[in-house]
């Protein structure tokens, strides 16, 4: 049921010491996925859906449950970050907030909200790397903190 998914969810949490999350909060750690093309889902995608990738022309429903799972993922690690970011051809094309994470088989699928107006969409993937796994980790405060100099050096 979805009161003992909740539950479940909440022993997590407690488990790994995680407060709440405020997605804008200082210190904000980030999942990223890669979308490739769009194409047509697996048979019994396990979120229901026809088709996954990204296209032209998709509204921010559709990015979100095309980018928000299903992926071989840590879910200690999508639980302790408060960000998925979701990029295809090297730009941020969604964000939205990380609030619990369901669990499929060996996959994982968040739970969140879209965060249409963003400031990282349309800007270049911060965690781009040359990794082929679409999954990618990291702290945003420390990608966007500027770097000390020495104007003497």
């Amino acid at each position: 049921s979805a009161q003992t998914k909740k539950a479940e969810e909440i022993a997590v949490y407690e488990r790994l010491g995680v407060a709440s999350h405020d997605p804008m909060a200082e210190g904000t750690r980030a999942v990223r996925v890669r979308l490739g093309p769009d194409i047509p889902a697996v048979a019994n995608d396990a979120l229901g859906r026809e088709r996954v990738g990204l296209r032209d022309g998709l509204s921010t429903h559709e990015v979100w449950l095309r980018g928000r799972g299903v992926w071989r993922m840590q879910p200690d690690r999508v639980l302790t970050s408060q960000l998925l970011i979701i990029a295809h051809a090297g730009l941020v094309r969604m964000v939205g907030t990380i609030d619990g994470v369901t669990i499929h088989g060996d996959r994982v699928a968040i739970i969140g909200r879209p965060l249409p107006h963003h400031p990282l969409i349309g800007q270049p993937d911060p965690l781009n790397n040359t990794s082929q796994n679409p999954v990618a980790y990291g702290d945003l405060d420390e990608l966007t903190r500027p770097a000390d100099h020495n104007p003497d050096a």
